[in-house]
Parts: structure tokens; sequence; C-alpha cells
């Protein structure tokens, strides 16, 4: 499995309250989307695998993240960004 979860073409999209744990590329990933908000998103990478995104947002425009814990092996968590208009990462460990 490449990506755990995708959201494509969503507009004025909310995910809150959501975990995703040891998919094996991306686990969370924002495609074409406009307007949204994630929050309290707990996502955990399997600790072999250390070319893992977390969170992957591409052509996604004005998307906030808050509240969220990611566990990977990479220092830092990667969020991978392919996009304009995002707001600042607020809370993410």
């Amino acid at each position: 499995m490449d990506k755990a979860l995708t959201f494509y073409n969503d507009n004025n999209l909310i995910v809150n309250n959501l975990k995703i744990q040891d998919a094996q590329q991306n686990h969370v990933s924002f495609e074409k989307c406009v307007n949204v908000q994630a929050s309290n998103l707990k996502v955990i990478a399997p600790a072999t695998n250390s070319n893992t995104d977390a969170i992957h947002i591409t052509y996604t425009q004005n998307i906030h993240i808050s509240n969220c814990v990611i566990v990977t092996p990479q220092k830092p968590p990667w969020v991978t960004l392919h996009s304009k208009n995002h707001l600042p990462y607020e809370s993410i460990k």
C-alpha cells in the first residue's frame, strides 16, 4: 500500500481525530484540495521505513494543520509540500 488515505479534489474539507499507522509510503495525502482544516491527526510510521511521508500535500490551497502527533524514524517528521497558501503548522510533535 503506497498511500493509506488520500483526499482528492475536495473543497472545504475538515479532517479531525484521525489515526493512521504503518503505511508503506504516504500516510495521509491531500491532493488538489482547497480550504482544508486538519487537526488532531496521529500518524505512526513503521520503525523500519525511513522513506515515508507522514503528510503529503500536493497542489492544495489554503490548508491549516494543527494539534498533530507524527511519529516517524526521521527527524524531523516529514510533511511534504507541493502547494501554495498553506498556513503555519501548529503543535506538530
